[in-house]
């Protein structure tokens, strides 16, 4: 389980996988009342307000989606600066830009609570095989060298710091998550 998420294989159920365990299980149950998977979770949009819309502005301005003060006294109130920057983030994420904050959107928004592991060569696993496949290339699931080029070409294009390294940033803007969204939806 811990190597298809991509999680540090060693037997315990921490943090890291007990929330996969829960995301895996959330689908499970999903697809077994004959949804697509994703969650039924509430649907927040312009207009609206609350502790969720704050903290969600927070996340947008953490990712360069400038959202709106979550912190001045309008914070927690879902306006149209905020709904602009959702809809530039579902549609840099290829969502559909609706400016609504549905189950695909904070699943993507939210996809890096927990972390995704950085991945350096030498490594291998499911989550390599994520990387290579949004990279475009065979994937093969072995951190090689050829990887480490592809992964500095991509960092070197999206103006990141390059390392060859895919640690969380890179990770976001690769779109890994997505990666691991389509793989669990073919299952």
């Amino acid at each position: 389980f811990q190597a298809a998420w991509g999680l540090k294989v060693d037997g315990v159920v921490g943090t890291r996988t007990l929330a996969a365990l829960k995301a895996a299980r959330t689908y499970a149950i999903a697809v077994a009342n004959g949804s697509n998977g994703t969650s039924s979770t509430r649907v927040w949009k312009k207009g609206e307000a609350g502790q969720f819309v704050r903290q969600t502005k927070q996340r947008l301005n953490d990712f360069g989606y400038t959202a709106g003060n979550p912190t001045a006294f309008a914070g927690e109130f879902f306006d149209t600066r905020m709904e602009n920057a959702v809809k530039r983030f579902q549609k840099d994420k290829g969502l559909n830009a609706d400016g609504r904050i549905g189950p695909q959107t904070q699943q993507i928004l939210y996809a890096f609570e927990y972390g995704l592991p950085t991945v350096k060569l030498g490594d291998s696993g499911a989550l390599v095989q994520m990387v290579q496949y949004q990279l475009g290339m065979v994937p093969m699931g072995e951190f090689d060298g050829i990887t480490v080029e592809k992964v500095k070409v991509f960092q070197a294009e999206q103006g990141l710091v390059v390392t060859g390294v895919v640690d969380a940033r890179t990770h976001q803007v690769l779109g890994t998550h997505r990666a691991r969204l389509m793989l669990a939806a073919m299952d």
